[in-house]
């Protein structure tokens, strides 16, 4: 029960002071593009200072205005959302070790290693980005991967790992041969 209580206190040392940093790199246009969003209405076609924004796929920018519902618009309301695919990777990563090993304690270092990652840590644990939210739906897929292998189901796995890269996709595209390219692939090669 102590690596629980180190995991809990990992967690809970990335919010005290997540409204007093201020916005760090992209952290500030990830909130722009997806304050903008809200306020003109139109869910679909991100932009940036009234110019469309391609970049990147409006996931990320509705997951934050799902939030502001909740959070006021500042610093809290991107990082809440990373906070919150950092609380679910790592609980992925727990499960997924449990599944493994069957061993709780080792199921939970597995997850405090993962929480403890440099990277993780110190930078894109908490800060708005979508890199943590991006690492749970690979991982999903990843996971996916593995249960196909262990017992026969090829369709939902596949399904489940184009669903992972999906939201991340190019999909808003204008040209139909570039959308949800992800999609047919497993059933292209021939698996």
């Amino acid at each position: 029960m102590n690596i629980t209580l180190l995991i809990v206190l990992a967690l809970l040392s990335l919010m005290p002071n997540l409204s007093k940093y201020p916005f760090k790199g992209e952290e500030s246009l990830r909130t722009i593009v997806a304050f903008e969003m809200w306020y003109s209405k139109s869910y679909f076609q991100p932009t940036f200072l009234g110019e469309p924004y391609f970049n990147k796929p409006p996931l990320f920018n509705w997951l934050i205005i799902a939030y502001s519902h909740t959070f006021p618009w500042s610093e809290i309301t991107g990082r809440a959302v990373s906070l919150t695919f950092l609380f679910l990777t790592t609980l992925a990563v727990g499960l997924f070790s449990y599944n493994l090993f069957k061993k709780v304690n080792l199921s939970l270092l597995s997850s405090l290693i993962f929480l403890t990652f440099g990277n993780v840590l110190f930078f894109y644990g908490y800060l708005a980005e979508i890199d943590i939210t991006f690492t749970f739906f690979v991982f999903g897929g990843m996971i996916s991967l593995y249960l196909w292998q262990r017992a026969p189901f090829l369709g939902p796995s596949c399904l489940a790992l184009s669903l992972a890269f999906l939201p991340f996709s190019r999909a808003f595209l204008p040209t139909p041969s570039l959308r949800f390219p992800s999609l047919p692939l497993p059933y292209t090669t021939g698996t």
